[in-house]
């Protein structure tokens, strides 16, 4: 894809034509450094996951960890959401015994800072409930797509249950 508005427009949409984007991107923050460049790298691992590039994911999430530590702590959003793309990225590589611990990570990091009832946080933890279901801990797995649950009644109500089902 060509490096142009239209080309961008098209990668939105497009995850094989959004790497470019990210990989120029990556290239123009090196010379920043820092967190600029920490949230490049964990855009393009998010990028290469997409389109099945487990390695280049992997490295540029954990470059992108790195930093993120680095330059802010342990338990920042950002922070966060950089164990949350290498977590799934591991995920997906099957690597669950470290997956497992960087996505709980993760999780208590937004729960901490944005709050259970995040949309954020809320999808990280849906995505916590599927690894769990993934890596056959099946027990884990409900557990946490319950606590989804209670806090989706909690928040809309008993009738949002109908709601949903009726379009079962």
């Amino acid at each position: 894809a060509a490096l142009t508005v239209n080309g961008m427009l098209r990668a939105r949409s497009d995850p094989v034509e959004a790497v470019p984007f990210h990989v120029a991107a990556v290239d123009a923050a090196r010379a920043v450094g820092g967190t600029t460049l920490a949230e490049a790298l964990r855009k393009l691992a998010d990028s290469y996951r997409s389109v099945g590039r487990l390695p280049e994911s992997e490295a540029a999430a954990r470059e992108a960890l790195a930093l993120f530590r680095q330059e802010e702590g342990d338990s920042t959003i950002r922070t966060g959401f950089a164990l949350h793309t290498l977590g799934q990225t591991l995920a997906e590589s099957r690597q669950f015994a470290e997956a497992g611990l960087l996505l709980d990570w993760s999780l208590a990091v937004l729960d901490r800072r944005l709050g259970r009832q995040n949309t954020l946080t809320a999808q990280t933890r849906s995505n916590l409930g599927v690894f769990h279901t993934i890596a056959g801990e099946f027990g884990r797995a409900e557990t946490i797509l319950r606590e989804i649950l209670d806090d989706q009644v909690e928040r809309f109500g008993v009738q949002a249950l109908s709601v949903g089902n009726s379009h079962q």
